[in-house]
């Protein structure tokens, strides 16, 4: 239970501050390195299968925010 809600709450925060940022989908693809599929299933709250940690570690790198504010806290 608790990894789903960490999904859950990951996904969230990626639309979030993608959001917030004023970033295009285009953009936020390119910052994560993920197709515009993944991205769109993200936002939705599906994390897709062949998702790596690197979308997590470019996601705190870009927005410099830790990882365990991004899986842990709605932001």
């Amino acid at each position: 239970m608790k990894n789903d809600l960490n999904i859950s709450i990951f996904c969230t925060n990626i639309k979030t501050l993608r959001l917030r940022e004023k970033l295009s989908k285009t953009a936020m693809c390119k910052i994560l390195k993920v197709s515009m599929r993944s991205l769109n299933s993200i936002e939705n709250g599906i994390l897709p299968p062949r998702t790596s940690c690197e979308v997590l570690v470019r996601a705190c790198i870009y927005f410099d925010i830790r990882p365990k504010d991004i899986l842990s806290i709605e932001i």
